[in-house]
Order: C-alpha cells, then structure tokens, then sequence
C-alpha cells in the first residue's frame, strides 16, 4: 500500500487507514455489543428467577444508603453517554494513527469488554449460590478490567497532537 511505502521511506510508521476504522468498528461496537448483551440476558435472568434484579447491587439500596444506588445509577448513565463521543472520537483519529496506536488503544478496550463479558455471569451464578471462590473470581474480574480501562485511557491520551486535533 502506498502509505506503508511512503512510511518506511520517510522512516515513519505506517497509519492505519481503513484498518483502524474497522478496528474500532469491530471492537467498540461488535464487541460493545455482546458485552450488553450479556447485561441484558443477566438482568432477564434475575427477573426471572427473582422478580427483579435489584439483587445484582447487594446492600448499596439499603435504607441509608440509597445515595450509594444513585451514584451507581448516575456513573452508568454518564459512560453510557460518553461512550459516543467516545466512539466518534476513536472512528475520526483512527484512520490517521500509526497502526500500533490503534492496536493500543483496541487492544486494551477489547481486553476491558472480554473481562467484562464475565462479570454479569458470575454475578447471576454468585447470586444462586454465594461461594468464596466465585466472590474472589469477580473481584480479581473486577481488578483486570479496571487495569485494562486505564491502560486504554492512558493509550488514548497519548495520541500525538497533530492527530488529536
């Protein structure tokens, strides 16, 4: 491809084009998409087993606590929110990324969604039948996705300023 020539002739790294869209496409939508889905085949699941999911929050609606609830509420509409921007973001740089920013950056949320991916299940099945094991595996979930987030934030604040504007 022409890029990649003139790349290794002006000795910078090739961009990633049409590749680093359909790289963001696959990961934050397709990606993006199973993750929800397994979110709503958990609360479907609770519904049906419970009558209602609030189970899923533990004690955090609890008389006295209901601020906590509300401050969950709050932070899962504001990334649901900024997940567009997000997303628009992402398809406009990416083209114009050296193709190993835009693996960064795709590897680290596509490694977030697949560790989350694993969350709702454990939940549903911790929820059934508590067990110490099940209780540390969501935990340590928990620990890697929120490692994965902040190594994909760190990427995506790194892009380089004249691609970034």
């Amino acid at each position: 491809d022409e890029d990649a020539s003139r790349s290794l002739l002006d000795g910078q790294p090739p961009k990633a084009g049409a590749c680093g869209t359909w790289s963001v496409v696959a990961v934050y939508m397709g990606a993006g998409t199973i993750l929800v889905g397994t979110y709503v085949w958990g609360v479907v699941t609770l519904f049906d087993r419970y009558g209602s999911a609030m189970r899923l929050w533990g004690g955090i609606g609890a008389p006295g606590k209901e601020w906590l609830l509300q401050t969950y509420y709050a932070s899962i509409l504001a990334a649901t929110i900024g997940f567009f921007p997000s997303l628009g973001y992402a398809l406009k740089i990416a083209p114009r990324l050296p193709r190993r920013d835009v693996s960064l950056i795709c590897g680290a949320f596509l490694g977030f969604y697949v560790t989350e991916m694993a969350w709702m299940p454990m939940c549903v099945a911790y929820i059934r039948e508590p067990r110490e094991w099940l209780y540390i595996a969501i935990r340590l979930q928990l620990a890697v996705s929120g490692v994965l987030a902040i190594l994909w934030l760190v990427a995506k604040c790194r892009v380089p300023a004249d691609v970034a504007a």
